[in-house]
């Protein structure tokens, strides 16, 4: 009886993988007037900063500063990953997020922020700032900026072999 649960866990598995492929299939095929997301505007911000590398309030910093096109969609979202180290984003000046691990428990994170609808323009900064004993860690991932639906559609393209490995691991 234990047997014929394990083989029959194991189809169901298979089943439901294929189905899951079968819709991704289907779904790429799919042009836009269909009822598919339109994929929309993204840019990699990875090799088109200015970095600036200072002290605030005795603490080492990388900021990272980039001017935004004069026009912007109006759904901007900026996703970039922070290391161990604070992380602030600014928007000509002004805070725009702020985030603290003071006990250094949480290790990459990545933030999703979303930008105002009037940003078109303006200077971005993103600030790492170290934590008490350590440095200032740079940006550890991809950094993108562009509609919602493009960001993240393109952070589940690069990250579906996660989805895929752990059914893997359930066979």
């Amino acid at each position: 009886m234990k047997r014929y649960r394990h083989y029959l866990k194991k189809i169901l598995y298979i089943c439901l993988a294929c189905v899951m492929l079968f819709a991704l299939v289907k779904g790429i095929g799919l042009p836009s007037e269909n009822g598919r997301l339109p994929i929309g505007w993204l840019a990699v911000l990875d090799d088109t900063w200015e970095v600036e590398r200072e002290n605030v309030q005795d603490k080492k910093s990388i900021s990272y500063s980039y001017v935004l096109p004069e026009r912007l969609p109006g759904d901007v979202l900026l996703s970039v990953e922070s290391f161990w180290s604070a992380l602030r984003v600014y928007l000509d000046g002004q805070l725009l997020y702020s985030y603290e691990d003071p006990y250094l428990e949480k290790g990459t994170v990545r933030h999703w922020i979303d930008l105002p609808y009037d940003s078109s323009g303006k200077k971005l900064t993103i600030q790492y700032l170290s934590s008490e004993n350590g440095s200032a860690h740079d940006y550890s991932g991809d950094v993108y900026l562009g509609e919602k639906n493009a960001v993240m559609g393109r952070f589940l393209s690069e990250h579906l072999y996660a989805g895929f490995f752990t059914v893997s691991m359930w066979l």
